[in-house]
């Protein structure tokens, strides 16, 4: 769930159990985590630069 703040900072929400799945399968390492939606996350090798590691997806349809 995004919401717009005044600035231009969006806060992504992502589902807590979602979240504990792509953190035990980074073991632990929250930095090789890319967050694209409340439920869509990528979990990667190597750490991401803090810049790439939100990148929002819009749903289709």
């Amino acid at each position: 769930m995004a919401n717009k703040s005044g600035s231009d900072m969006t806060v992504l929400r992502v589902d807590p159990t979602v979240w504990s799945h792509a953190l035990e399968a980074a073991d632990g390492d929250a930095r090789r985590i890319e967050i694209r939606g409340e439920f869509d996350v990528v979990v990667h090798n190597e750490p991401l630069p803090a810049g790439q590691r939100v990148n929002r997806t819009t749903p289709s349809g």
